[in-house]
């Protein structure tokens, strides 16, 4: 086979290109300290090759590569303009630099002598997420972010359930570290399956994690023995966002007393393991707006009217809890609902027949994850469409195979759609996902106005 030679280029005249400012030199790279027993020797490692160590540096120079375009675009237009990130307040820059990963963070200290000292002026976002996947180059590399860092603390997240037994006093120094100062973010739990395995019995969390409760606004905590008398003593008076995660055990009563909390969120299945509570109280929360609800509750008490979204993990489908919750949260719009299997029969005509004509239902939209068709399914879906008035939109999984007219046309009457409450409400039938799922939730998704709705289109069948 032929191959014809390519034509040779156009000969293109040569711009000199003009001499970098002295000012933006890139500069030696700082000394980043070892914390005692790393095994440094004095003068410590250079950043670079701590990064090379504990595998910290990217594959690829994305950093280095976007901020030398901006800088050679600056000086294509204006040869002595500096580029105008790096002309940001100090202020600014700092947050930047601590909205980064931890590995992104340190790094921006070699870019240029205007950026060598924000990291360390910064407060610190310490994430395991971003750190190296052996346990033991692991607990290194932290030990020396932290000596390397003079505080405060911003975030800081690592799996501690792994240093326990001979290893426990680890964490203790991690938390003591003046680096954490004025923390802001706790996150105990992040299970990283890199690291070794949570121990069989969850082992209570460092005496230092305590230690930030007048100043966390966001708690993540899980993997973890908390024994009751802890729980009732513990005091956070800033903390806005609480979240609870996998087999977190000790506690009977979960009482709720903030003025400034603003999202509970409780992920309690993992691996088999449930989250039992006997009694969630809510005392007093006159900001709650999201509460995200995945355990085994008896009772709760406390009627709050400020939340509007509310999303429950069901082992077994209840009418009975539903309607308990939405007592306590008697405004709520917006129900996401998570159950697998028939539960209990939900019959609610006579039972509830005193009740109906108090209760004052506000649900808009209303949506639920596998809807089977059969009766106690239904007997519960039929509750919301006949005494739900303002309800606007119910969404119902289904599986693949009922999705059809056949399917449609049995449950139009079933459900009884000509006796709807709410005489504009839709009713969607779906074989896909239509929400974000309640297992995938972060605590973080609390700031969100609606943590769970669905950013792209889904397929449904549409009832009215």
């Amino acid at each position: 086979m032929g191959m014809e030679a390519a034509a040779p280029a156009p000969r293109s005249r040569k711009r000199k290109a003009p001499a970098t400012p002295a000012t933006e030199a890139p500069c030696p790279e700082p000394a980043l300290p070892i914390a005692a027993g790393d095994g440094g020797g004095a003068g410590g490692d250079r950043i670079s090759d701590l990064l090379d160590a504990v595998s910290l540096r990217p594959r690829t120079m994305e950093m280095e590569t976007a901020v030398a375009a901006a800088t050679a675009e600056g000086h294509a237009s204006e040869s002595t303009a500096e580029d105008r990130l790096s002309g940001l307040p100090d202020g600014v820059l700092g947050d930047i630099v601590s909205l980064l990963p931890t590995r992104e963070g340190a790094r921006t200290q070699i870019l240029s002598s205007r950026w060598r000292h924000l990291w360390r002026s910064a407060p610190l976002n310490l994430d395991h997420g971003s750190l190296c996947d052996h346990p033991d180059d692991f607990n290194s590399v932290v030990s020396r972010v932290l000596a390397a860092h003079p505080g405060p603390g911003r975030r800081f997240s690592a799996p501690v359930y792994h240093l326990w037994g001979g290893r426990a006093t680890t964490a203790d120094a991690w938390l003591r570290s003046p680096a954490l100062d004025n923390l802001h973010e706790l996150e105990l739990c992040s299970y990283n399956y890199r690291l070794l395995y949570p121990p069989a019995t969850p082992q209570p969390p460092p005496e230092a994690a305590f230690r930030f409760s007048d100043t966390l606004r966001v708690a993540t905590i899980g993997e973890c023995h908390l024994p009751h008398s802890t729980i009732q003593g513990l005091r956070f008076p800033k903390l806005q966002k609480l979240a609870l995660e996998r087999n977190c055990s000790g506690f009977r009563c979960l009482r709720i007393n903030s003025i400034t909390l603003r999202g509970v969120g409780v992920r309690a299945y993992n691996y088999h393991k449930v989250l039992k509570i006997g009694e969630l109280v809510i005392e007093n929360a006159p900001c709650l707006e999201n509460f995200q609800h995945g355990l085994r509750v008896h009772s709760l008490t406390k009627t709050v009217c400020t939340v509007k979204i509310l999303a429950i993990d069901m082992s077994a489908l209840s009418l009975d809890v539903v309607i308990n919750l939405m007592r306590c949260f008697p405004c709520l719009e917006k129900l996401y609902i998570e159950s697998i299997g028939s539960g209990k029969t939900n019959s609610w005509r006579r039972k509830h027949q005193t009740l109906i004509r108090s209760l004052d239902i506000r649900l808009k939209t209303f949506v639920w994850e596998y809807y089977e068709g059969i009766k106690s399914h239904v007997n519960f879906a039929t509750f919301f469409i006949r005494n739900a008035k303002m309800r606007e939109l119910m969404t119902l999984k289904v599986n693949p195979q009922d999705y059809n007219e056949e399917f449609f046309a049995q449950q139009r009457k079933m459900l009884q759609l000509d006796n709807k409450a709410s005489g504009g409400a839709r009713l969607h039938f779906t074989p896909d996902r239509s929400h974000r799922s309640i297992k995938d939730f972060g605590v973080h998704d609390l700031d969100l106005v609606d943590p769970f709705v669905r950013r792209h289109p889904y397929q449904f069948h549409t009832l009215s």
